[in-house]
């Protein structure tokens, strides 16, 4: 018995591979795509809410003014990235004089790699694919209908988006792919591609900007005496939790990924550069419980040079190599 399963699978997969092979007669399909609306851009989950209206295309002899819609073939096309709808329009069929145009208007989430290194100064490249299905009869090939930069239309739907927190919408293009199938062979389709800019400003009012004075407030104590513990203490766990908090909220707006974003090394170099103040402290109190007075007030006299410059250049060699992407040899010229 097992070994008829075995010959029965064997026999299927060559049956499918070298259904694979056969050449079907393409059937070329047109394909108009208008960006209507897009609604969100989540980098937590990796997708963006858009809507848009495709115009497919193509010619059918068969068919003429008098034929029921019924009874026209409609071309499968298939969206590649979609993720699910969230507004399903009517379809519209027109029987033209030689050919058949089909009308699509759905909005739907869309799923991309978002690329998160340079967050929150990062642009994403979201896109759509439309691929063509199974026919046993035809090859079906997608051809877009508009080729070269598309910025121009872009920017002119871009003021009735309702996105918020990206802006600068541009690098619209239309171009046409190759997939390769499941049972062989390859089959055409089409890409719609475009840029935007995350606004970075609340960003920078909100997360960047308190972290640095939180980091500052624990240098507070290098100008207090060394004797002063708890007075000195304060400031450093008050930093600390602030810190934490705020490292905290980004995993609301950002999902963990491969690689390190500007704004993750950015707090962690945070939390540790408040961390060695207070290690700081624990060797000027050592030193003072030691009866080095001297050496106490010459660590605290350096550390206040010291903590805000290395503050300081850190943050623009984080700067230069992950929010603008320079390469390594580059920033590390800067230092």
């Amino acid at each position: 018995l097992c070994t008829r399963i075995v010959l029965f699978v064997l026999c299927i997969s060559q049956v499918c591979v070298h259904a694979g092979e056969i050449s079907l007669p393409q059937k070329p399909i047109a394909v108009t795509i208008d960006f209507v609306d897009v609604r969100i851009l989540n980098s937590r989950d990796a997708f963006f809410e858009a809507e848009f209206v495709f115009v497919y295309e193509w010619e059918d002899e068969t068919v003429d003014q008098d034929t029921p819609l019924e009874e026209i073939i409609i071309p499968p096309i298939v969206p590649g990235n979609k993720v699910r709808n969230r507004k399903v329009y009517a379809d519209k069929v027109i029987v033209l004089e030689n050919s058949i145009q089909r009308i699509v208007r759905e909005r739907a989430e869309w799923t991309f790699d978002f690329q998160l290194r340079r967050f929150p100064f990062d642009y994403q490249e979201p896109h759509i694919i439309l691929q063509p299905g199974f026919n046993q009869n035809f090859a079906y090939v997608l051809i877009p209908t508009q080729t070269g930069d598309r910025r121009r239309e872009l920017q002119q739907h871009s003021d009735d988006f309702h996105v918020v927190g990206w802006s600068n919408f541009k690098g619209a293009a239309v171009t046409q792919i190759e997939a390769e199938q499941l049972i062989g062979g390859t089959k055409i389709g089409v890409e719609f591609r475009f840029e935007c800019d995350r606004n970075y400003n609340s960003f920078i009012v909100q997360d960047l900007v308190p972290s640095a004075i939180f980091v500052a407030i624990a240098w507070a104590g290098f100008w207090m005496d060394f004797t002063s513990l708890m007075p000195r203490l304060m400031p450093i766990l008050i930093a600390v939790v602030a810190l934490a908090n705020l490292n905290s909220s980004t995993s609301d707006i950002v999902t963990r990924s491969n690689t390190s974003s500007f704004f993750e090394a950015y707090a962690l170099f945070a939390t540790i550069i408040t961390a060695l103040v207070l290690l700081e402290l624990v060797m000027v109190h050592l030193l003072g419980k030691n009866k080095m007075r001297e050496g106490a007030l010459l660590l605290d006299k350096v550390s206040r040079f010291l903590f805000p410059s290395v503050f300081v250049i850190t943050t623009v060699f984080l700067i230069i190599y992950l929010a603008l992407e320079s390469p390594l040899w580059a920033s590390l010229l800067f230092l």
